[in-house]
């Protein structure tokens, strides 16, 4: 498990108790799966797990409706102590790896004919991406969301910008590169 599932599960619950529906519903409101690097399917897997280390618990159960019973968790002690450790290590977590220095490691083993048109796709998608997290974090704008999360996707918004600047002033240097 993750320290961002870790950290949303636990930041969340910080501020009340929730079942697990409202956890999800709460980060797929956010759009956490967009920029916070862990899928919603993984929250109930880490609410297991975040469970049985002691950090959460569960409080009771409600049933509202037709709707199935639901688990309502809590934070424990220990979860209060794990919340302040895991942002202090999120945020010292400065790595900057990429999969795309492997590729640049490897592209000389292409045709030089091959290696711009390579990297032009990469650009494209780069640059579609970063068009899709502006415009969420308008959107919030827009909305009034907090401030946090247009900040986060603003920080998204500047990394796509700067590695799409980056990647069209290395195009043209691909084709004489050797291997």
């Amino acid at each position: 498990m993750t320290v961002p599932v870790k950290l949303f599960i636990l930041g969340l619950l910080v501020q009340k108790e929730r079942h697990g529906y409202e956890i999800s519903a709460t980060a797929k409101a956010r759009g956490v799966g967009d920029w916070a690097g862990f899928g919603l399917g993984s929250l109930y897997h880490a609410l297991a797990a975040l469970e049985k280390a002691g950090d959460i618990k569960q409080r009771r159960t409600e049933r509202r409706g037709k709707y199935p019973s639901r688990a309502v968790y809590a934070i424990t002690r220990k979860g209060r102590d794990t919340v302040g450790r895991l942002l202090v290590e999120a945020s010292q977590d400065a790595r900057l790896e990429d999969p795309i220095d492997l590729v640049l490691g490897f592209l000389p083993l292409l045709p030089a004919d091959e290696r711009r048109p390579l990297l032009e796709l990469r650009l494209n998608l780069l640059e579609d991406a970063t068009h899709e997290m502006a415009e969420k974090a308008q959107q919030l704008r827009e909305r009034g969301g907090e401030a946090w999360a247009i900040a986060s996707l603003d920080r998204w918004v500047s990394m796509g910008q700067s590695q799409a600047q980056w990647l069209r002033g290395l195009l043209d240097d691909v084709r004489n590169w050797h291997s």
